[in-house]
């Protein structure tokens, strides 16, 4: 599937480097690969480098969240841990930003929300 996105020396094209969401997408992608498919790791560095050439253009919350991604790919962290550093950083009149917070905030209340249901139900059966 990848193989399109490459030229003729089977290199990334570099223009795909302009769409920064796309960028993003890819290199969360690239987390996903398996031994042996040697795409994705090159998929991975090039939407790295991509991503932290371009970062000075970025205004500070764009760049926290592209930061934080690099640092903290979706598939391989813990998104409970790391959600009140992200959300915490999206002071933006972006609508997107504001819904994202808005989301995340609700899932870490129900999160707690359901620890605190199975603590009681532990709570129980220990008494």
């Amino acid at each position: 599937m990848f193989n399109k996105f490459t030229n003729k020396e089977e290199k990334f094209d570099p223009k795909l480097g302009e769409n920064i969401n796309g960028m993003i997408d890819l290199f969360e992608a690239s987390h996903l690969n398996l031994a042996g498919e040697d795409i994705l790791d090159e998929a991975g560095k090039f939407s790295r480098k991509i991503l932290k050439e371009k970062m000075a253009q970025f205004d500070f919350h764009e760049a926290m969240f592209v930061k934080r991604t690099l640092e903290y790919p979706f598939h391989k962290n813990l998104p409970m841990f790391t959600a009140r550093n992200f959300y915490g950083h999206l002071y933006s009149t972006n609508v997107w930003f504001g819904s994202m917070k808005e989301v995340a905030k609700m899932d870490f209340s129900l999160l707690q929300g359901l620890h605190h249901q199975e603590i009681v139900q532990i709570s129980k059966y220990v008494s």
